[in-house]
């Protein structure tokens, strides 16, 4: 795995990183600070987790990085308290929010997933016990990946936090949006992410990735995402936190910020 500097990827200090999975890894969008604020953007796609890992704590980089992706998973396969949440607000877009796993599924495919749930409802009857959909399990890899590395190091708790891109949007937005595959939901997107990130046309315009490793929704939702790490951290508006605290079987919050 190469190693990532900061000098790589930012000319001066970094004040967020948003992080979006995609099938060449984890494109982030990273927000470097001038004298008043956020003075550019820029675009780096990561290998994996580790890398991310390695690269933020050999720096002096202590900001926030929001990441797509469930951190405290459930005891049993399905929605926590912060995705009920999350798909109240969405409203008739409820089914962007997928059902977490939990980490006995983690290495299954579909059909073996299914059958650990069906084994679960024969043993207990009457409790509910949730079949994961296809998409659930196609990005389970990269949610074993990050709960892998933050029950490593306890610390990364503190500034390695879940968002949910869509969730983040409508908070943008404060309205519903037409879906993202959609031209006007793309272009709606990208105009609200303008106001925050002027320089954003640039960075997509000369992103290298081809649209296979990296598509043009990857780089809007890693956008977002730094939205959102930025409320968090820097007070960039008022972050909100959805859950109600709780923690899971090794103690990382299942809570969701927007």
């Amino acid at each position: 795995m190469q190693q990532v500097k900061i000098a790589e990827i930012a000319p001066g200090p970094i004040c967020g990183v948003g992080l979006d999975g995609c099938r060449a890894g984890w494109i982030a969008a990273v927000a470097i600070g001038g004298t008043s604020g956020i003075a550019e953007t820029c675009l780096h796609l990561f290998d994996d987790v580790n890398q991310l890992v390695q690269w933020h704590e050999a720096s002096s980089v202590r900001a926030a990085v929001a990441i797509d992706v469930p951190i405290g998973l459930p005891a049993a396969a399905g929605p926590r308290l912060c995705d009920q949440e999350a798909r109240r607000r969405l409203g008739k877009r409820w089914m962007c929010v997928f059902a977490p796993p939990d980490r006995e599924l983690f290495g299954l495919d579909f059909e073996a997933a299914r059958q650990v749930v069906y084994k679960r409802r024969a043993a207990a009857p009457g409790e509910t016990f949730h079949v994961l959909s296809q998409q659930s399990i196609q990005v389970t890899p990269k949610i074993a990946e990050v709960d892998r590395v933050l029950r490593e190091h306890p610390a990364r708790r503190e500034w390695l936090i879940e968002v949910h891109p869509e969730v983040s949007f409508r908070e943008l937005a404060g309205q519903d949006l037409p879906p993202k595959k959609k031209t006007a939901g793309r272009a709606r997107r990208l105009s609200l992410l303008r106001k925050t990130f002027p320089d954003i046309d640039q960075r997509l315009d000369n992103a290298r990735w081809l649209r296979r490793q990296v598509a043009h929704d990857d780089m809007l939702d890693a956008y977002v995402a730094l939205w959102s790490a930025l409320r968090f951290s820097h007070g960039l508006g008022h972050h909100v936190v959805l859950g109600d605290g709780q923690r899971d079987e090794h103690g990382l919050p299942m809570r969701m910020i927007v």
